[in-house]
């Protein structure tokens, strides 16, 4: 696999702001569908190292292995693409810490049980949880 100042001295000029996009996206993906980078490195018989170095766009990412890991991880190639931005810094660490816990399955179970009240129900619950966080 290339690196990335292989391609640069070799091809000159590359869209290394889309590279890194693509990078984040195959980042956030594969965190999304729970899979490390170690698994998800089995999974694409390739190493760790290479893994991140993908999302990192430390190494050029050959289309093969960018299907190849969209099908692991159940999007398609325009999903890595974009349009959308997966969320990167600081944000997706907050954003992580939410999905941890939104993915409980107690959480899930309090947000069905919440939906399942009558509105009036769902009023006083939510101004009762507001009036205990002090806001």
């Amino acid at each position: 696999m290339e690196t990335v100042d292989q391609v640069r001295g070799v091809r000159g000029r590359r869209n290394v702001g889309m590279e890194r996009d693509i990078g984040a996206r195959l980042r956030y993906y594969r965190e999304r569908a729970g899979l490390s980078p170690d698994e998800m490195a089995a999974r694409l018989e390739i190493s760790a190292t290479k893994v991140r170095n993908l999302e990192t766009a430390t190494n050029v990412i050959p289309i093969a292995l960018l299907t190849r890991a969209a099908r692991v991880l159940g999007v398609t190639v325009g999903d890595l693409y974009g349009p959308h931005d997966p969320v990167v810094g600081a944000d997706a660490e907050r954003t992580r810490a939410a999905h941890a816990v939104l993915s409980h399955p107690e959480t899930r179970a309090l947000i069905e049980a919440y939906y399942a009240a009558p509105e009036s129900v769902r009023e006083t619950f939510s101004g009762l949880l507001k009036s205990l966080a002090g806001r």
